[in-house]
């Protein structure tokens, strides 16, 4: 599993280090790559498939022409998603929507609630989210890349089993698992 995993990231980081060195064909493989999982994040922001689109190409054009800049220390997808929330507020901003705040329930599922009227709710949505990926790159490997790939690239796990070559009980574990974790983090917060 640790050499599937580490394998995608190095092919991952090898892809950027191209891009970086203005590979177009590289930066498409990564724009390939996170562009459907993007599409799902920037929609829980703004429900608009059409504006998803558009904040989705227009990231994908800062993060090509600003890839230099790309700290290796941090997840691609994180810096990625950084991108797309700062475009998705400024659409907000300008169109006056409201976005879809992230909520615990009482059983601490997360769920999606549209009715945000105020700048101070719309920061701290955006703080919420922040706070939930970064919570998720805190957790211990095996358990964050599952939840990187279910909770924010939103894989079905049949999907997270074939790419990590794993069985899809011990990604069930693991996802179940890491739940439990960004749960107990979430209460401490």
């Amino acid at each position: 599993m640790e050499k599937i995993g580490s394998k995608l990231i190095n092919e991952e980081n090898q892809l950027i280090k191209r891009a970086a060195q203005g590979d177009e064909e590289a930066f498409r493989l990564l724009a390939e790559r996170y562009h459907t999982p993007l599409i799902n994040y920037i929609m829980t922001i703004i429900p608009s498939v059409e504006d998803a689109e558009d904040i989705s190409q227009d990231t994908f054009n800062k993060a090509f022409n600003s890839i230099a800049t790309f700290d290796s220390r941090y997840a691609f997808s994180t810096w990625l998603y950084s991108i797309a929330r700062n475009r998705a507020i400024d659409i907000l901003r300008h169109k006056q929507l409201n976005p879809i705040s992230i909520q615990k329930s009482e059983g601490g599922e997360m769920e999606f609630d549209s009715n945000i009227s105020s700048p101070e709710d719309q920061m701290i949505t955006n703080q919420g989210i922040d706070v939930i990926i970064n919570m998720i790159q805190s957790l211990p490997d095996e358990y964050r890349e599952v939840a990187e790939l279910r909770f924010i690239k939103d894989y079905p796990y049949e999907k997270i089993a074939k790419e990590l070559n794993l069985p899809i009980g011990t990604i069930k574990t693991r996802i179940n698992r890491a739940r439990k974790q960004l749960r107990t983090l979430l209460e401490k917060k």
